[in-house]
């Protein structure tokens, strides 16, 4: 996990992405050392009740595809805003990995997203998992797709008598082969996130790597916090 970075200023962004054509790349940002470094990360796909005037939100996910050809790609974009009377938090998160072998050797593609909040009185999350697998001309093939989005939101100064109100769906459903990996091995990243309030957060941890004929691997969690 890329070490915490704590802003003062009122605006804080951070974007990028990483690529892997046949090698391995690290966290997209790392800051320094410190005790914000400790606290520990949201469960995912959870809400946990905050007594003081942040919220905190986490989004990630990872795609991991085994084979002769593979790809491997994630994609998160997060945004949270302290707006006075309400702090917002809404984003996305969608991975997919896919992998095809000739002359009937196995393949293996797994995808997963997740997002967490505390800090929220209200919390939505809805996940989607498609996946394929089938043989074809002498090819067999494997694909996985994950996508996560949510949306979080902290009332000031309102305390829910029954506590937060979440609402967490996740539909798993078979697809038919969409597009199948071409001749090589590929992993890709792209992150971007942006926190605004008066103190603002943000850190993430994210990794791509790809090995020739073989193996292409994402993952990526981003950590976003207003008060």
């Amino acid at each position: 996990m890329a070490k915490a970075k704590m802003f003062s200023n009122a605006f804080a962004k951070i974007t990028g992405s990483l690529s892997s054509a046949s090698s391995s790349a690290s966290s997209l940002a790392d800051g320094p050392t410190g005790d914000a470094a400790k606290q520990p990360a949201p469960t995912p796909n959870a809400l946990s009740t905050d007594t003081n005037s942040k919220m905190q939100t986490m989004i990630g996910g990872e795609a991991t595809a085994v084979g002769e050809s593979t790809s491997a790609s994630g994609e998160v974009t997060t945004r949270t805003f302290d707006k006075g009377a309400v702090k917002i938090s809404f984003g996305s998160a969608e991975f997919t990995a896919a992998a095809k072998t000739t002359g009937g050797d196995p393949t293996y593609a797994a995808a997963d997203s997740y997002a967490s909040a505390s800090g929220a009185d209200i919390f939505l999350t809805r996940t989607k998992v498609s996946s394929y697998n089938g043989q074809e001309a002498l090819q067999t093939y494997s694909g996985e797709t994950s996508r996560t989005v949510y949306l979080a939101i902290d009332i000031e100064k309102v305390d829910l008598p029954r506590g937060p109100i979440t609402v967490d769906k996740t539909i798993e459903k078979g697809d038919p082969p969409t597009a199948l990996p071409s001749d090589g091995n590929l992993a890709i990243l792209d992150v971007d996130a942006k926190a605004e309030a008066e103190h603002t957060y943000i850190g993430t941890d994210a990794s791509a790597l790809s090995m020739e004929d073989s193996l292409s691997t994402v993952s990526a969690i981003v950590i976003t916090e207003v008060a």
